[in-house]
């Protein structure tokens, strides 16, 4: 019998860049991508302001969404010593979230990216120059659920609500957790840029801006069955800096022994 879970939750309100210094295997990404694929892959990716090797990291993830477009979920988190605001760099991106995951899953280096968290503990840090490969083994992964999600903003109660839906075309033997966070798009302000100059008008996009149920999200089903479907709903106050018009939502399911994620997606405003 196919069971249906239906819950609500309430938000929770120094490493040297130049040590990463690798040139981008292809500029612009790689082919071939899958032809087709229902795995959506999750690029944690871990950059700063101060980083002058971080810009060359977006502009890769950038590519990986254009190229395998539904396919890729991209989560930057400002964090480490590259993210402290200065005189030249006033914009604070910093999260306690986006502390967090940095404190615990202490990545190689900063520009560096983690994805589906594949690896843990020992090998889930990716530097730039393996991003291609990792990626191209994500997207043939399978996965046992598919994700839907939809997010909406009350201005009146300056609130968003996000709707996900999980659904499991195979079953999975393990305790499956829920994580959502808030981005933001958009956001122009200094960035450290690869000859060190800096942009003052640099564009900053997929900005962690706070979890909608916690760092490490909630525990949304334990080992479902083939046909299983798992739904919540999340809401999350709006901060004044926030413009809810830019703002998207990070949505993943991951196997909480090895945190690896088993099914990602991306949430547009009112898409």
């Amino acid at each position: 019998m196919k069971k249906i879970f239906l819950l609500s939750a309430i938000a929770l309100t120094f490493a040297a860049c130049d040590e990463v210094d690798q040139p981008l295997e292809n500029e612009f990404g790689f082919l071939p991508f899958p032809d087709s694929s229902s795995k959506v892959v999750l690029i944690e990716e871990f950059t700063g302001v101060k980083c002058n090797n971080c810009p060359r990291a977006a502009e890769k993830a950038k590519s990986y969404e254009e190229q395998a477009p539904g396919q890729v979920v991209v989560l930057a988190i400002h964090s480490s010593n590259f993210s402290v605001p200065d005189e030249k760099h006033p914009n604070d991106f910093r999260t306690v979230e986006g502390t967090e995951l940095y404190d615990f899953f202490s990545p190689i280096g900063v520009p560096s990216g983690m994805f589906d968290r594949v690896g843990h503990p020992d090998n889930h840090s990716v530097l730039l120059g393996d991003w291609d490969a990792s990626l191209q083994e994500r997207l043939n992964a399978p996965t046992p659920c598919e994700i839907t999600s939809t997010l909406t903003y009350n201005e009146g109660l300056q609130e968003f609500s996000l709707k996900v839906s999980t659904a499991f075309i195979e079953g999975v033997e393990a305790d499956v957790f829920l994580c959502a966070y808030l981005t933001e798009n958009g956001i122009v302000g200094p960035q450290t840029m690869p000859d060190y100059s800096i942009n003052n008008e640099y564009v900053h996009n997929h900005v962690l801006r706070r979890s909608f149920n916690g760092i490490y999200g909630q525990m949304l089903v334990t080992n479902p069955s083939q046909g299983d479907v798992a739904q919540k709903t999340l809401s999350l106050e709006r901060e004044p800096e926030w413009v809810a018009e830019n703002c998207s939502a990070v949505v993943f399911v991951y196997d909480r022994s090895n945190y690896q994620v088993l099914q990602a997606h991306y949430a547009k405003l009112g898409s």
